[in-house]
């Protein structure tokens, strides 16, 4: 399945600093990190030189379980240098002195590829819409063709122009099979991206081991 780069969402904008959400293994579909910023629209799950932890900032009272607070403790973080257009500035960091209410709650990096076996659940769901839908026209053109088997039937028990009905009910036929023709693409197309989506998670699975 192909996958396009999309810009992060701007979590904040201080001075001249930037300040970019952080996506679960790089993913959009799998939500923004809790503590994790950067200040590069390309900054990355995998940490990097624009990523950093609000909790490792110094906090100065301010509560890093909360929007107010992590956006309280960057703003000071930028005044005091610490945090600039160009990254996180380390060396300066002390660790914080006192910490938040929340410590026991904090959020766990979740493994990677976690997110994957999400995706593999969309599509599989998706999969399984898709062939409803499609079994569903299936069976409405099933009856369609019944049903113009006994308008044919009737046609040509009594009526001259039999034949000529005939042609226009296997001309109805043929255009419902064209309308078809797309959904039944769609779903062997499907088919074969969860096919490969497993694979790949298969593969990672082997590596994780």
């Amino acid at each position: 399945m192909p996958y396009a780069w999309v810009e992060p969402e701007v979590y904040m904008k201080y001075k001249d600093v930037t300040i970019y959400h952080i996506y679960k293994d790089d993913e959009l579909a799998c939500g923004a990190r809790t503590f994790w910023y950067g200040t590069d629209p390309k900054c990355s799950d995998n940490s990097g030189e624009y990523a950093f932890d609000v909790r490792e900032l110094p906090q100065n009272g301010h509560d890093a379980h909360t929007d107010d607070g992590r956006k309280a403790i960057i703003r000071e973080a930028i005044d005091a240098g610490l945090i600039t257009k160009d990254g996180l500035i380390e060396e300066d960091i002390e660790p914080p002195k006192e910490a938040s209410p929340g410590a026991k709650a904090e959020e766990a990096r979740e493994p990677h590829g976690s997110c994957q076996a999400e995706k593999e659940a969309v599509v599989l769901q998706d999969l399984k819409h898709d062939s409803a839908v499609l079994e569903a026209k299936v069976q409405a053109v099933r009856e369609l063709v019944l049903s113009l088997a006994e308008d044919v039937g009737r046609e040509c028990s009594g009526q001259v122009g039999s034949l000529q009905r005939a042609r226009r009910v296997l001309c109805a036929i043929e255009n419902r099979q064209q309308m078809l023709a797309p959904e039944l693409q769609r779903l062997n197309e499907l088919i074969v991206e969860v096919a490969m989506d497993s694979a790949r998670v298969a593969a990672l699975a082997d590596r994780a081991e």
